[in-house]
């Protein structure tokens, strides 16, 4: 299968714009198989594969709970994902990733972080050269 980082983005900014706390201070889950009704741009395998994948890296704490289906809540977007999540939220940053990684051939979540990472390093440098 292959991965689709617009639709890892997209996962992403759901859950931040959509898990909410409860008074007691536990993140209510969101559950994996109700994402593809949320996120209809995306094919449904795209979205679960997506899900799959932002857990397996990391970059989302899951409870699975029906291993037939690969159904599973998601408790929380983890410190990873957050840091991941911030450096691609700009949509400028994020299709100068995008760009990047089809440039170099390689759209892995790792490499998707680095070049994201890397974007965010060089205009923070561009600013910083800005104001001297």
């Amino acid at each position: 299968m292959k991965l689709n980082p617009d639709c890892v983005r997209s996962v992403l900014l759901y859950l931040e714009e959509n898990q909410l706390m409860d008074d007691k201070g536990l993140i209510n889950p969101i559950y994996s198989s109700k994402l593809p009704d949320k996120l209809t741009k995306y094919k449904n395998s795209d979205v679960l594969y997506s899900i799959k994948q932002l857990d397996e890296y990391g970059y989302i704490e899951t409870r699975q709970f029906d291993t037939v289906n690969y159904s599973s809540a998601i408790l929380d977007i983890t410190p990873y994902g957050h840091e991941f999540l911030k450096n691609i939220h700009n949509d400028t940053t994020w299709n100068k990733t995008k760009e990047i990684a089809k440039q170099v051939g390689s759209t892995s979540l790792n490499a998707l972080a680095n070049i994201a990472s890397s974007v965010v390093a060089s205009l923070i440098t561009a600013a910083i050269q800005s104001q001297l």
